[in-house]
């Protein structure tokens, strides 16, 4: 009968060795520490522009009323954007052709203003890759009453910001 006991405690002491073990092993397991290098590369929307330099009006700007206006936006990357907003550039002078400019439709006599554009319709607008796109933006220039009287017929032309995202 002794032998029974002692194989009985022997095997009681190896369950107990064998759980100590295993509580060391998950410890040593979630107690580690490691370290790395990662590499992350974005690409960059460099080539999309702005055809023409601006855009201009679609159709006839009269005194107190509004008119369309058109962005001309290319895409030479390799992805699809997306036109988001079109603003006049900060600190920028609405222009009109030439022979308007020249009969005295300049500077502030052109009486034209360009509204932001998150509010006129024709946004968000994709553009393909290598595609043109022309973004109609509905009234959102607006020329005032006391426009030049040479400003009559004259097409304008406003810098602008084109803001964008991939996709």
């Amino acid at each position: 009968m002794r032998q029974r006991r002692l194989m009985a405690a022997a095997g009681t002491a190896t369950v107990v060795a064998a759980l100590g073990f295993g509580s060391g092993a998950s410890y040593a397991y979630f107690d580690s520490h490691g370290s790395g290098t990662g590499v992350v590369t974005t690409g960059s929307l460099s080539g999309v522009t702005v055809v023409d330099d601006g855009a201009s009006t679609d159709g006839l700007l009269l005194p107190g009323a509004g008119a369309d206006v058109v962005v001309a936006v290319h895409d030479a990357d390799a992805f699809a954007v997306t036109v988001t907003d079109v603003e006049q550039s900060p600190g920028s002078t609405i222009t009109a052709d030439a022979a308007h400019a020249d009969a005295g439709c300049s500077g502030s006599a052109t009486g034209v203003s360009f509204a932001d554009a998150g509010g006129t319709g024709g946004l968000p607008a994709t553009v393909g890759p290598g595609a043109t796109v022309d973004v109609h933006l509905s009234g959102a220039a607006r020329m005032s009453d006391a426009a030049a009287d040479a400003c009559q017929g004259a097409r304008f032309t406003i810098p602008v910001t084109v803001t964008l995202r991939q996709g």
